[in-house]
């Protein structure tokens, strides 16, 4: 095929490549538990785990999923909901568009990574 080129997604964006993804560590709102900063801080099992009853407070986002029975919120018809777009736009705890990205491979079964905050933010230069 030629005039095609091939780009692979570690030259676009940094990308942690998980050998194999231990299901009881995907976080409902696309954050990979696994490899979270606060995991080790706080002794913190994972929200798979947890229920939604985590180590800061209730979460609404991991007790919604977990009352519809779905592992993480990409496997839910109403992806993204109010209740997650508030988790994703959080002042402190947000992302650029990290955990939707995450949660849409995970649904189609990709077990990529992608760290929170390595996407650019918008209204940086070239990101609209």
């Amino acid at each position: 095929m030629e005039g095609i080129m091939r780009i692979d997604i570690d030259d676009v964006m940094p990308v942690e490549r998980v050998k194999r993804m231990d299901k009881q560590q995907i976080g409902m709102c696309g954050v990979y538990c696994g490899i979270c900063e606060w995991k080790e801080k706080t002794n913190c099992p994972g929200c798979q785990a947890c229920k939604g009853d985590m180590f800061y407070g209730e979460c609404g986002v991991a007790k919604c999923c977990h009352g519809k029975g779905l592992l993480h919120c990409g496997l839910c018809s109403d992806l993204p909901c109010a209740e997650l777009q508030q988790a994703f736009d959080h002042p402190e705890h947000g992302d650029h568009g990290e955990r939707l990205a995450n949660l849409k491979n995970w649904a189609k079964g990709d077990d990529t990574v992608i760290k929170l905050r390595t996407f650019p933010k918008e209204g940086q230069a070239g990101v609209s």
